[in-house]
């Protein structure tokens, strides 16, 4: 059976349904401390049950979640929306930063859109690509503090490396050499 991430829609003026970044938390990490930034989605994506609209994506790893058919465009105003787009995946990456530190995420290959939210004291990266892409990342701050432990399992004990996305994959290489050796 597939894993679904269910996120609640709300509505811009009462009519643009969108979502805001924190309303994302694929990993648990953190404490998020502010909204983020508003997704917009376009109405075929929302769903409606007696607990209000929602949508879903799919889990594909601890950090990343997908959704069939879509894509994200970010408008002349600056503003994210999720479109349908046939045949296509648009992915979702979440990366956080350690506690009372910094995060590095530098997109080599692939188009995709970043929103984020801040955590304690830090900040949380929600990647939003356009089908495969990849991207290196370096985490920094501290890992043994509550509700942070979970990075180093998730992205490896130096916190750096790259997380490839497509195929209906999200990975975390955190030893390219070492993942080059071996497959």
């Amino acid at each position: 059976m597939v894993e679904t991430y269910r996120v609640e829609i709300r509505y811009w003026n009462d009519q643009y349904p969108f979502y805001y970044s924190k309303d994302v938390d694929v990993t648990g990490v953190g404490r998020i401390s502010n909204n983020g930034d508003p997704i917009f989605v376009n109405k075929r994506f929302v769903k409606n049950d007696e607990n209000g609209s929602y949508m879903e994506f799919e889990v594909v790893s601890p950090i990343g979640l997908r959704l069939k058919d879509a894509k994200i465009v970010r408008t002349k105003k600056g503003n994210l929306v999720i479109v349908p787009e046939p045949g296509s995946e648009l992915y979702v990456v979440e990366i956080p930063s350690g506690y009372r530190g910094d995060l590095r995420v530098n997109v080599v290959k692939g188009q995709c859109e970043q929103a984020g939210v801040a955590i304690d004291l830090n900040w949380k990266a929600h990647l939003y690509c356009n089908g495969s892409a990849e991207i290196e990342f370096a985490i920094g701050g501290r890992t043994r503090t509550v509700r942070y432990e979970k990075l180093e399992d998730l992205f490896g004990e130096d916190l750096t490396g790259k997380i490839r996305v497509g195929n209906g994959k999200v990975v975390v290489v955190p030893d390219e050499e070492l993942d080059r050796l071996l497959n």
